[in-house]
């Protein structure tokens, strides 16, 4: 059974977060923020199975550098101290929303990152709300799971500008202070998105007269992908007659088992 994990956490200006850092971390790569930290976890770059940054399509050239984004992420919730004349957070200043999500075990690498790209597309839509987004994913033998690193700002040709405000299900107001709240629903819709994507997968085998639940099966080795083959162990292995068969067919090996 697919894993319905999903954190959702806001990255805060004042609480010494550093959102240039946690993209370094996600991406397994070397950046730097404007205060010049390094931030530098390339040395993990084994664990990293696929990367990518959703931008709108008005993005600035210079947007398609994920460390210059966040920078500007980061300038976009600093102001000047009217006193000091020195640049500082923002009050409530919430730079980016972070999710990590866990992936399910029992469907290939390139299913995963379908699965991921898709629940980006439909759920959160980053060009109609105009965010710019960076994911990973990241390799785990017994836990896949990936990160998306979301703008609370829309991201236009001048920059970033104002809050994407209506992407934001769960958005709270205080008085005249806006806030994006970390509770949201986002683990709820991640739950039953999954459950509309093994669907539409799983359709093809359940034609094929498999008794797939979700991903897999009640069969005694591996699964069965959304396309009809067969991902498991040497020997495809089952009580079912039409599965062994279409495995067969298939040219893998198949024991029917009485």
């Amino acid at each position: 059974m697919p894993s319905r994990f999903l954190r959702c956490e806001i990255v805060h200006a004042e609480h010494g977060s550093s959102v240039v850092g946690l993209a370094a971390y996600i991406a397994r790569a070397r950046r730097s923020d404007d205060s010049g930290s390094v931030y530098n976890f390339a040395h993990r770059g084994a664990e990293l199975l696929g990367h990518g940054l959703i931008l709108p399509g008005d993005a600035p050239d210079w947007a398609h550098d994920p460390a210059a984004l966040w920078r500007a992420a980061e300038r976009a919730e600093q102001t000047i101290d009217r006193r000091s004349g020195e640049r500082r957070w923002k009050k409530g200043g919430q730079i980016a929303r972070h999710m990590t999500i866990a992936l399910p075990r029992e469907v290939t690498p390139e299913q995963r990152e379908a699965m991921l790209l898709a629940f980006i597309a439909t759920e959160l839509q980053p060009e109609r709300h105009g965010v710019a987004i960076e994911w990973a994913i990241h390799a785990d033998d017994h836990n896949p799971h990936a990160h998306l690193l979301i703008s609370t700002r829309a991201l236009g040709a001048a920059g970033f500008g104002k809050k994407a405000r209506a992407m934001n299900p769960g958005f709270a107001s205080r008085g005249a202070a806006h806030f994006v709240s970390d509770g949201d629903d986002w683990d709820k819709r991640w739950a039953a998105f999954q459950d509309a994507w093994f669907a539409l997968v799983n359709r093809p085998a359940v034609a094929a007269g498999l008794n797939v639940l979700d991903a897999g099966g009640d069969f005694a080795d591996g699964v069965i992908s959304y396309d009809g083959y067969w991902l498991g162990g040497e020997t495809f292995v089952s009580f079912d007659k039409k599965a062994v068969s279409l495995i067969a067919k298939q040219g893998q090996k198949a024991k029917l088992l009485a």
